[in-house]
């Protein structure tokens, strides 16, 4: 007994020893730790019993006999947190009945370990399940010896301290409240209340069956940090270390949802700033990579909505002024095409046009999310100079009798004519060809005289659609115009704006 007694001493003293060391390894101590999970395990401790009860006088007596507790146990580690096990334990009580192995109790425990938040180097514990123990007990009363069996619940708590990936060191305490009271010491009384409290702290080893799994680790994660809301990024994650499986790998987008895999795509709705979250998840622990996007809303396309000029009927002499109406998202890039070669920037610009006719204005509006372009027609006409607006008539040219031939007379006329109608391109003409009384077929003979005129005019540079021929006839015996019935042989050119 003294043998057994020292090597219990010895074994405590070495055991505390290392516990020491590795409470002490404070730069680990906070670390996680990689845990073996679901596997069998066997566990083995010694350690200090101590007894409360009818008999007792300390919590811890060593009044005949060292109060050893040694015992072993088989069980299984689900998950990181929770293990149950099934043990044995001797405990030596020497305040029970005062002898060598008088107080030695055999309990056989059924008991459920939770170990709360990460795995960390220095894991603590609690415990719980129940107990039934077994002795000879002295009774109080009569001095008889009996085999009594206790039963009860055992709570207690522990810290765990990995030695490597398979091999862990533990402190554990644990106490099993024993029923009925006579049960644990023999004797029934109002010491320790209706129960007895049948305690042990012990050091021990803990062998899992297995190793542990390998955790998770991210390597990196890919992806756009920069979308238009309603634009769609593809994302991927690239892993270091897969980990032991199942492994789930999921991505946190930020806005509430989330989705699953290595790749995954998503869009935001709502501007803002969002941080993504890769997480990798498996039994032996869950990592996290960040990634963080802002969102913007897309600018807008420029949308040319009106185009205007003024003056709306310009001239040659008019400075013809264009502005627009442009809807989307600025800053934008204005390019102006007058259709006559020029072009011009700006959101609004002017132009004067130096000749007559139909040009197609063109304005190009961009920005960096599009273009937009939009046309207007705009007619020139040529600007009236002074001489022109005072003319109010040109002169009339005269035939001969039932002739249309002009003479040397009317052509220096016309060419007169012909002369102002081409300074003064604004203006149109009437041609009132006329026959005398008493010519021949007079009404042809009228029609053909305008023409005449008409074809000197053209030949003479003034363009044909400036001109209404009429042919008037016979006129009348008087006229409010001319007298005298020569007179009467010829055309008028009339003006026309």
């Amino acid at each position: 007994m003294r043998h057994l007694l020292s090597l219990l001493r010895k074994t405590l003293f070495t055991s505390v020893s290392l516990l020491i060391i590795s409470l002490l390894d404070v730069t680990r101590v906070a670390a996680q730790t990689n845990r073996p999970t679901e596997t069998f395990y066997l566990r083995a401790q010694v350690g200090i019993a101590s007894y409360v009860g009818d008999h007792s006088k300390a919590f811890f007596s060593f009044d005949e006999s060292f109060p050893y507790s040694a015992g072993v146990e088989l069980g299984y580690q689900f998950g990181s947190p929770l293990s149950i096990g099934f043990g044995y334990e001797i405990n030596n009580f020497p305040a029970i009945n005062g002898s060598d192995d008088a107080g030695i109790r055999h309990s056989t425990d059924f008991l459920l370990r939770i170990r709360p938040g990460s795995p960390t180097r220095v894991a603590p514990y609690i415990l719980a399940g129940g107990h039934a123990t077994f002795g000879s007990a002295t009774i109080f009363e009569t001095g008889e010896s009996k085999q009594k069996a206790a039963l009860g619940p055992v709570l207690g708590v522990g810290l765990d301290v990995p030695v490597d990936e398979r091999v862990s060191f533990f402190l554990e305490g644990k106490s099993r409240l024993a029923f009925p009271d006579e049960a644990a010491d023999g004797r029934e009384g109002d010491r320790s209340g209706s129960f007895d409290l049948l305690s042990s702290i012990g050091l021990g080893l803990k062998i899992n069956f297995k190793g542990p799994g390998e955790a998770p680790e991210i390597q990196t994660v890919e992806g756009p940090t920069q979308l238009n809301v309603g634009e769609t990024g593809a994302y991927r994650a690239y892993m270091l270390r897969a980990g032991s499986a199942p492994v789930e790998y999921r991505w946190e987008w930020g806005d509430g949802t989330v989705s699953t895999g290595l790749t995954a795509s998503h869009s935001y709705t709502t501007p803002g700033a969002y941080t993504i979250r890769f997480v990798a998840t498996n039994r032996q622990g869950t990592v996290f990579e960040p990634l963080f996007v802002t969102v913007v809303q897309p600018k807008q396309a420029p949308q040319i909505t009106s185009l205007t000029a003024s003056p709306t009927d310009p001239d040659t002499d008019d400075t013809v002024y264009f502005n627009a109406v442009v809807g989307g998202d600025g800053p934008f890039i204005y390019s102006w095409d007058f259709g006559d070669g020029s072009t011009a920037s700006g959101a609004s610009a002017s132009h004067r046009y130096e000749s007559a006719g139909s040009y197609v204005v063109t304005l190009t509006v961009s920005n960096e999310a599009g273009t937009d372009s939009r046309s207007l027609n705009v007619n020139v006409e040529a600007a009236e100079s002074a001489l022109c607006g005072r003319i109010a008539d040109l002169s009339p040219v005269y035939f001969g009798r039932n002739s249309s031939v002009l003479t040397q007379e009317a052509r220096r006329t016309l060419g007169e004519n012909a002369q102002v109608l081409v300074e003064c391109p604004e203006l149109n003409v009437r041609l009132e060809g006329w026959a005398a009384p008493e010519e021949r077929n007079p009404q042809d003979l009228s029609t053909d005289r305008a023409r005449t005129v008409e074809e000197f005019y053209i030949g003479e540079g003034v363009a044909r659609d400036r001109f209404e021929i009429i042919g008037m006839g016979r006129v009348a015996d008087t006229t409010s115009k001319k007298d005298g019935t020569q007179l009467f042989q010829r055309v008028d050119s009339i003006i026309i704006r």
